[in-house]
């Protein structure tokens, strides 16, 4: 019985190490996946392996946003509180609401 139950918790170890680095390669939780890993061990590797790549952090000094009108993803300064999206050249505002960011047309 033990050897049973070490054997799944040393599985249920690898694969939570294995799915965490893998979110961690596509810009995801990388502690929600440990977690997703651990408890569903093989199945939560393969969910982190084909779950979409996550959206890059912002540069320094820079927030990353979508334009509302194209959906492009983009960085512009904190500081700006308006940008121009360099696709579709609509002029959005950039709004920080309770610790988030929110852009406005």
């Amino acid at each position: 019985m033990t050897v049973v139950l070490s054997f799944y918790v040393v599985v249920a170890v690898v694969c939570a190490g294995i799915s965490a680095a893998i979110a961690n390669k596509k810009n995801r939780d990388t502690l929600g996946f440990l977690v997703i890993g651990f408890l569903f061990g093989p199945i939560g590797v393969l969910v982190s392996a084909v779950v979409a790549q996550g959206r890059a952090p912002a540069p320094e000094g820079f927030v990353a946003v979508t334009c509302p009108r194209c959906n492009t993803d983009q960085n512009v300064t904190r500081d700006e509180p308006k940008f121009e999206c360099y696709q579709c050249k609509t002029e959005s505002r950039v709004m920080e609401a309770g610790g988030d960011i929110v852009v406005k047309r």
